[in-house]
């Protein structure tokens, strides 16, 4: 590895990235004959998704994003086309999944090429608009100190050493920033007591000009720049 070039290494990497897309592309195909012949039965699993998880050594995610892209691709080929192609990643296959039928697969496809994740949640807004959510500003309950989960109380398959975090735990810890339509967008985030203040004399001080205290307009405002003199 060391000796190659600069543009020997680049090469080769491309080459890897095209020849792993062909093979992500055929185990999509063997995991939807395995899971069509319910193989996965024989092998003493109760479902595709332990098969794959326990005897595959898939993760969680990878191995959730697999069937369901495997299961779609049954009914629209070229979703499989899309992989090997490098047209649209597994990721963005799985969240265009329940929007996809015979009539608007391809053209779908077509728009997901080259797009991130974030790319392919947009147009997954635009495919399937959500309705606004109410502004909400409301305290988070304490954390207690993470715990071991005992084995008997673990879906299966699950190793016995993973931790279940609190319901609290993953707003506190992860912010959402995500399209419910082509320009509306969901902003969630976690803040102290002093950015609570704040947005709270925000309100007070715009009333006069903001009576519901909404706090999309205050944050407008904030960032604005000041009229001209």
């Amino acid at each position: 590895m060391e000796s190659l070039s600069s543009a020997d290494l680049l090469s080769a990497t491309r080459e890897l990235v095209h020849k792993s897309r062909g093979l992500e592309a055929e185990l999509l195909l063997h995991l939807s004959e395995v899971d069509e012949r319910k193989l996965y039965l024989e092998c003493a699993f109760p479902s595709m998704f332990a098969f794959c998880v326990e005897e595959l050594g898939f993760s969680e995610d990878a191995a959730y994003a697999r069937i369901m892209v495997a299961r779609a691709a049954r009914r629209l080929p070229a979703m499989v086309e899309a992989v090997r192609s490098g047209q649209v990643h597994l990721t963005g296959l799985r969240m265009l999944v329940p929007h996809l039928t015979e009539q608007n697969h391809r053209e779908v496809l077509a728009e997901a090429t080259g797009r991130s994740k974030r790319g392919v949640e947009e147009l997954v807004a635009r495919l399937s608009p959500q309705p606004a959510v109410p502004a909400l500003i409301r305290k988070l309950p304490e954390l207690p100190a993470p715990a071991t989960a005992s084995p008997a109380s673990l879906p299966a398959g699950e190793p016995p050493s993973t931790a279940r975090p609190t319901p609290g735990a993953a707003l506190v810890r992860r912010a959402v920033l995500a399209p419910l339509t082509e320009e509306t967008f969901k902003v969630q985030f976690t803040g102290n007591r002093a950015f609570r203040d704040k947005l709270r004399q925000a309100q007070d001080l715009l009333r006069h000009r903001l009576p519901d205290g909404d706090l999309v307009a205050i944050l407008e405002r904030a960032r604005a720049p000041p009229p001209a003199s």
